[in-house]
């Protein structure tokens, strides 16, 4: 083959007794791919998966992992450099290195988080590398966030968000803990909207099928239609934060339940709640904002009977700057920049613990067994179903026949 073709090899294996990916047992495997030239080896490739099935009950509703009920307690995060902390701030920009996104994700683990949702972008691709290994799932969405009627139209037509969606789903197609794919944040508009977020299904669909879809869409109105075709229901709630008048426990559990009339047979997952913290009045505003909020979502856990909220995380881990660098600090964090926890991010924590999974155990060997598939053994499983298909119709004529012959004819007269 010449050095710039591109093939497709298809060598297909089973796993059998295999352990399946969850985040209290992150399992993975290890699949090498080598390139001979004659019987020599010229090269090896090396790619880490995982296996596990995540779906919708509908019937309750809930989300299942690998065929059991699961909520997730999760944090958002910005992929933003803290260190070295200037004057309190963050320092602000990218995070290029693994050690500097694990030490990132090691402040969610610390607070039990167990579901990260990564800004409004696809994450950095090492992120899912390490939320492979340390047992955190991940709801990554493509940057159609505050977008009109009119950018939806453009955007869509000029097939931006179609191209985002595609590569972000090819890259990502080997990283189980990466389970939730977003299409929207908090945009306008109703058709527009929903045309676009039911022609990024179809496309993730297509490209994968093995992720559960939904958007963050503004709570301000829970009975948003623009839901209908995806997976999950997803909101950000702000209710006594940004929406104006008193934090009320009776105001959110008005909306989750709107909501859930809405989508009645959808898991509801609150993508974000939470509150700025720039002073200790706020501090302590923060705690307040948590507890009244996580006593209303979790009592409508769809782990619970009649439940059907799947999942609430907090906006955010940590603290960032504003779209453009340089002009203002949003202090949302759990953590302050210099990684000391805020008291809200004690409360998450100590809650968090409480009903979170069994830590990974450390330094366990994934089992199974990998055994290839030869065209003849693919050939030998479809035999019983050929016969099953033969044999069922003929058994049917068979008794259909012995009935009529049973039936007496009526004399003639």
């Amino acid at each position: 083959m010449s050095g710039d073709s591109v093939f497709r090899v298809a060598a297909p294996f089973s796993i059998r007794s295999a352990d399946l990916w969850s985040p209290s047992l992150p399992a993975l495997y290890v699949l090498q791919v080598t390139v001979l030239a004659g019987d020599a080896p010229v090269d090896d490739l090396y790619t880490s998966f995982g296996l596990r099935q995540v779906r919708v009950d509908s019937t309750a509703p809930r989300i299942l992992l690998n065929g059991n009920p699961i909520v997730f307690n999760g944090v958002a995060l910005h992929e933003e450099a803290q260190l070295p902390v200037k004057q309190g701030e963050p320092a602000g920009g990218p995070l290029t290195s693994a050690a500097d996104i694990a030490s990132i994700l090691r402040r969610a683990v610390d607070v039990h988080a167990d579901l990260v949702r990564v800004d409004h972008h696809p994450a950095n691709q090492m992120l899912p590398v390490l939320t492979d290994r340390l047992g955190i799932a991940v709801w990554e969405e493509i940057p159609l966030y505050h977008f009109t009627p009119q950018t939806f139209s453009i955007a869509m037509d000029r097939g931006i968000p179609q191209q985002m969606l595609a590569e972000m789903d090819l890259r990502d197609f080997n990283r189980p803990s990466v389970l939730f794919h977003g299409f929207a944040n908090e945009s306008t508009g109703e058709s527009e909207r929903m045309a676009a977020v039911d022609t990024l299904h179809a496309l993730d669909r297509r490209i994968d099928g093995t992720r559960l879809t939904g958007q963050a869409a503004s709570a301000t109105d829970p009975a948003d239609p623009t839901s209908a075709h995806l997976d999950v229901a997803g909101y950000t709630m702000y209710y006594g934060v940004l929406y104006g008048g008193r934090l009320s426990g009776a105001a959110i559990q008005s909306a989750l339940m709107q909501a859930h009339r809405t989508y009645p047979r959808k898991p509801v997952m609150v993508l974000e709640y939470g509150h700025w913290a720039d002073d200790a009045r706020d501090e302590a505003q923060q705690v307040r904002v948590f507890n009244a909020y996580y006593a209303q979502l979790s009592s409508e856990f769809d782990t619970q009977p009649d439940g059907f909220v799947g999942a609430a995380l907090w906006w955010s881990l940590d603290d960032y700057w504003t779209q453009r660098p340089g002009i203002t600090v949003e202090r949302f964090g759990l953590y302050r920049p210099d990684g000391s926890l805020r008291p809200a991010g004690d409360a998450v924590g100590r809650t968090f613990a409480l009903v979170a999974p069994s830590a990974p155990p450390p330094a366990v060997r994934s089992q199974g067994v990998a055994v290839a598939i030869t065209p003849s053994e693919r050939h030998m499983r479809l035999l019983p179903y050929i016969a099953y298909g033969f044999a069922l119709p003929a058994a049917v004529l068979v008794v259909a026949i012995f009935g009529l012959s049973r039936i007496r004819r009526r004399p003639a007269w």
